[in-house]
């Protein structure tokens, strides 16, 4: 997806302050079983590199640094 923070908040439907503290709070968030759904929905129907880059993500261990992003930034506005 390679959104911004807000427009990513924008595509759920929350605040750009609740996508900052799950950036923040990392693999230590569990979001509520209907915001679950809408995150799985938003995945769904997002495009198969950012599956692939999200199933990567996931597979890398706790302790690692995040993947660096690669490729073209995706905007809300490109979709």
């Amino acid at each position: 997806m390679r959104l911004s923070i807000r427009a990513f908040a924008q595509l759920i439907g929350v605040s750009d302050r609740t996508v900052s503290v799950w950036e923040r709070r990392g693999r230590s968030i569990r979001p509520c079983p209907f915001m679950q759904g809408v995150l799985d929905t938003a995945l769904q129907r997002s495009d198969h590199a950012t599956q692939a880059r999200f199933v990567l993500l996931l597979s890398a261990p706790a302790t690692e640094e995040p993947v660096a992003p690669t490729g073209p930034r995706i905007t809300a506005s490109s979709r």
